[in-house]
């Protein structure tokens, strides 16, 4: 039993959580919210504003709860436990979306084509197939992404960060695609005749050239 003492809390409620509808829509791309506030969250995804900073490693978030969520990665904090494998979690959310693995159970349905996923998060980025939408917007060169992580991973281009770094010969790069850690106890000489076979359709040409100098060395250095 819920008690709301406030007749306009009580209208809101009832307005919101019976009804069902969402009232209040996005100017700029069309999404559509019950509440006023969840718009006002939503619209920070276009202006990019992270009011609330943290102040371990100064990451910026557009939502408290964001940044109390991420606060746990620096205490260690993980309260959440899976009963199934025990595996623990700081986000109790993660723990509900941990637990369809175990299950198998895919309740986000794309209205589109069918298909079916584990996370909201992931259908949201699926949906932007069909409909094109780019929310995340590059404010250096201007370019959109449909992913935040792409548009993190393209500023790369314009910072020069390259924070993935090889612990066989030490070179960095810029996307984690573009790492392929080579060990010489794992990939013996006497494979490097047919070299080629070890490459597969994913790899891009950075990659290729990474492993390329990676085993040259290995042989000019007699290893």
């Amino acid at each position: 039993l819920i008690l709301i003492r406030s007749p306009f809390l009580c209208c809101v409620y009832l307005d919101v959580t019976h009804t069902g509808e969402r009232r209040y829509s996005c100017k700029l791309c069309g999404k559509k919210f019950k509440q006023s506030g969840s718009l006002g969250v939503h619209m920070k995804t276009h202006t990019g504003e992270k009011p609330y900073s943290c102040g371990t490693c100064g990451k910026t978030f557009s939502r408290q709860d964001n940044l109390t969520e991420h606060l746990k990665i620096h205490t260690g904090e993980r309260p959440f436990s899976c009963e199934t494998c025990g595996k623990r979690f700081s986000r109790k959310r993660c723990l509900s979306s941990h637990m369809r693995i175990h299950t198998d159970q895919r309740p986000f349905l794309c209205k589109t084509c069918g298909k079916r996923f584990r996370q909201i998060s992931v259908l949201t980025c699926h949906t932007r197939i069909h409909t094109g939408e780019q929310p995340y917007l590059c404010k250096i060169c201007g370019r959109r992404f449909s992913r935040n992580g792409n548009l993190s991973q393209h500023l790369r281009v314009h910072t020069g960060e390259k924070p993935f770094s090889c612990k066989s010969c030490g070179q960095s790069f810029s996307q984690r695609g573009n790492l392929n850690v080579l060990n010489p106890l794992v990939l013996p000489l006497n494979t490097f005749p047919s070299f080629p076979s070890l490459f597969t359709p994913d790899f891009d040409a950075n990659q290729i050239h990474h492993v390329l100098q990676f085993v040259i060395r290995s042989v000019e250095a007699g290893c």
